[in-house]
């Protein structure tokens, strides 16, 4: 048997009939989806409510909630994909030179402890990439608690679905050759919209904006002018690189709503340089071959369609599965001398050509600090020099009255954190980061309101359920009284 014969033998095969699935805000949605002669075909599709609240439900009440409404829709297909729900996703971003791709992974690594004010070994971690100038990339990351996914797998094996991947539903909607382009797609689902900035062939930006409590304790849609606020706050934060790429906005959702929310955005997005459309349907082709024109955008459609015709998610939160093969020789090599000491030799010669990268890697870093030292010698002395004079430079700290009156309101014991402070014209004050639970978050915020100096504060967004992420502003005007 050739080389060519044993890589096909130990790969999995891509399923031709998929089920793509949304859960969200009491609903379920489901696409059944085929693949035949180059061809795509919706073979059933369905919008149900979802008496089962992910994640609280036990995984043998949300599997049979989900198999019964499956089979009344007449799917019997287990393969499956899933949208990783919004307001599970927590997201960061940060830049990062050219590297190699074993350096950069452990730098992404130490951006996402900085990122995500959490325990990163209990998240799912995933991240998209933005080409910038000269090499360098802007990259979002993403992480989800594992807590909930997995009681979500496990809600689907008991519902009998065979699950082949956990990708972001949004980013789906979009055509591929946009995230080369530039877009924003601002979409309608539920009671949330969902911000999404695609540019230099990566996700740019994904945020979650949720609407105010109502009375019945449900949520209302974003009002217009915070979705505005959102949209400027966030094409603002980007790479000027990147900012550029984006010349065009696309509202999807609902028809009515969708055209409603275009309406009160168009001037905005007018004076932000961005041509608007809204697009509440799939164009010709899209997401996928055979897909009528004039079909509703659903995410359970798009991610079934982007999955079988072989396009991948940006990020995809399903842990790799080893193939057949490697499941054979675990299996089988441990009673065989032959295959042990074949499996041992070939062990030793791994580690023999790790050792070897490595001592290649060193002498190549090594090259690289040498010609570098002097200016980093350099760099470190001016540093110094800075940290040494900067407190005579200003003795009214303007800035630094604001942060000692964050931190006095920021709880001692760590249940708060910040991640990001953003202060304009020395008065405008947003802050971003995350709380164990929203009891912390509105603790704090209470401690900050009755503060001096602090006026006009309002809440932005809370996402998430433990941790959460917060975006809070307020008016500083030291002259205030509480």
């Amino acid at each position: 048997m050739n080389s060519a014969a044993i890589s096909g033998f130990g790969r999995r095969k891509r399923p031709t009939s998929i089920v793509g699935l949304r859960l969200g805000a009491g609903r379920l949605e489901a696409a059944h989806l085929v693949r035949a002669n180059g061809s795509l075909r919706i073979v059933a599709s369905v919008t149900v409510p979802l008496a089962s609240a992910v994640p609280s439900t036990p995984p043998e009440a949300l599997g049979t909630e989900i198999r019964t409404h499956l089979e009344a829709a007449g799917i019997r297909e287990r393969h499956c994909v899933v949208a990783v729900p919004p307001r599970w996703i927590l997201t960061g971003r940060t830049e990062i030179p050219e590297l190699p791709a074993a350096d950069a992974e452990s730098l992404l690594q130490l951006e996402a402890e900085r990122c995500f004010s959490t325990d990163t070994s209990a998240l799912r971690q995933g991240s998209s990439r933005c080409a910038l100038p000269r090499g360098s990339h802007h990259v979002t990351l993403f992480g989800v608690a594992d807590s909930p996914l997995s009681g979500l797998e496990a809600g689907l094996t008991k519902a009998g679905l065979r699950l082949e991947g956990l990708p972001l539903g949004t980013p789906a909607l979009v055509r591929p050759r946009d995230f080369q382009e530039g877009l924003l797609l601002v979409s309608l689902e539920d009671e949330q919209v969902i911000l999404l900035v695609v540019a230099g062939g990566g996700v740019a930006a994904h945020r979650t904006l949720e609407g105010d409590p109502a009375e019945d304790g449900t949520r209302l849609a974003p009002r217009p002018e915070i979705v505005a606020r959102e949209i400027r706050i966030t094409l603002g934060q980007l790479p000027d690189a990147l900012r550029q790429q984006v010349v065009g906005a696309r509202i999807t959702g609902p028809s009515a709503p969708s055209q409603a929310l275009a309406d009160a955005l168009a001037e905005r997005l007018r004076q932000s340089g961005l041509a608007t459309e809204v697009a509440p349907n799939f164009p010709d082709g899209e997401p996928g071959p055979g897909i009528a024109s004039g079909t509703p955008a659903s995410i359970a459609v798009a991610i079934a369609a982007r999955f079988l015709v072989g396009i991948p998610s940006p990020c995809d939160l399903l842990p790799t599965r080893p193939t057949l093969v490697g499941r054979l020789v675990a299996r089988y090599s441990a009673g065989r001398l032959k295959t042990a000491g074949a499996v041992a030799a070939g062990v030793f010669a791994l580690l023999a050509a790790l050792v070897l990268y490595q001592q290649v890697q060193l002498f190549l870093l090594g090259r690289r600090w040498s010609a570098m030292s002097s200016k980093v010698a350099e760099l470190d002395s001016m540093q110094q020099r800075i940290r040494q004079y900067r407190p005579w430079f200003d003795d009214s700290f303007p800035n630094l009255a604001v942060l000692r009156q964050l931190s006095a309101a920021f709880p001692q014991d760590g249940s708060v954190t910040a991640t990001s402070i953003e202060i304009r014209e020395g008065s405008n004050v947003t802050c971003a980061g995350t709380a164990r639970d929203t009891a912390a978050f509105l603790q704090m915020l209470e401690t900050l309101n009755a503060a001096p100096g602090v006026t006009q504060l309002h809440r932005d967004q809370i996402r998430g359920t433990s941790p959460i992420q917060f975006t809070f502003g307020f008016q500083w005007n030291p002259g205030a009284t509480p």
